[in-house]
């Protein structure tokens, strides 16, 4: 199964353009909420990535041992 599709937002979230191409399955919500939907991933999505990056170029690394339940930073 292939799904193909085109989102275009502007800052306000609105869709200014859609298209696809060869969906298969529809996803059975009203266009108005599946962008609404798509809006909110792509915000989170570049939301994680900027939590990931670094602004000054150092690794900003954490990790947790299980075992012991100490958190070790670099």
């Amino acid at each position: 199964m292939a799904i193909y599709n085109l989102y275009i937002f502007n800052k306000d979230g609105t869709c200014i353009f859609y298209r696809e191409w060869k969906r298969e399955k529809q996803s059975g919500l009203p266009r108005s909420e599946e962008y609404k939907l798509m809006f909110g991933m792509l915000i989170s999505l570049r939301s994680f990535a900027e939590r990931l990056s670094t602004k000054d170029g150092r690794i900003a690394a954490s990790s947790w041992c299980a075992t012991t339940r100490r958190r070790r930073t670099r």
